[in-house]
């Protein structure tokens, strides 16, 4: 979803949107793999996200909602990520945390064993050691989870 930083929780917005190729990436994915959301979303509940992401039509793409608040820990805390694990009862590297930023999306997962591509629509320019690729946009990411998936 696009923040467009308003106050509130996101279903309460004037305008939601999703970000630029998600919905084709989303649809695709859901097709061939269990799709869950994990957020540091502060100001919504699980119930709130899932509204908001039906105004877009998009909360049919995710069986689960991890929401900071609810879980104890936020993003990039370990603790969060492995909590996840833990609920979902699968092995970390099993896991692929696909997110739009390094720190909180990237670090965490790794450590926590998941998979972790960044989204990188703005081009930050560094070094991003903790993902284990970087795209640009959604096109590039049923590629490179392919790729992931043979390593």
């Amino acid at each position: 979803m696009v923040d467009f930083v308003l106050p509130g929780p996101m279903c309460s917005w004037d305008k939601v949107a999703l970000v630029d190729g998600a919905e084709n990436a989303l649809q695709s994915l859901s097709g061939q793999y269990d799709c869950h959301l994990a957020t540091n979303a502060g100001a919504s509940t699980t119930k709130e996200v899932r509204l908001a992401l039906s105004r877009v039509d998009a909360d049919k793409f995710f069986s689960e909602i991890f929401l900071a608040d609810e879980i104890g820990f936020a993003k990039p805390d370990i603790r969060f990520f492995n909590a996840i694990i833990d609920r979902l009862g699968h092995p970390p590297d099993s896991f692929v945390m696909i997110g739009d930023n390094y720190f909180n999306d990237c670090v965490g997962a790794k450590k926590a064993g998941m998979k972790t591509v960044l989204l990188n629509t703005n081009q930050v320019t560094g070094s991003f050691p903790m993902a284990d690729a970087v795209i640009g946009n959604f096109e590039e990411l049923n590629k490179t989870l392919l790729i992931l998936q043979d390593e």
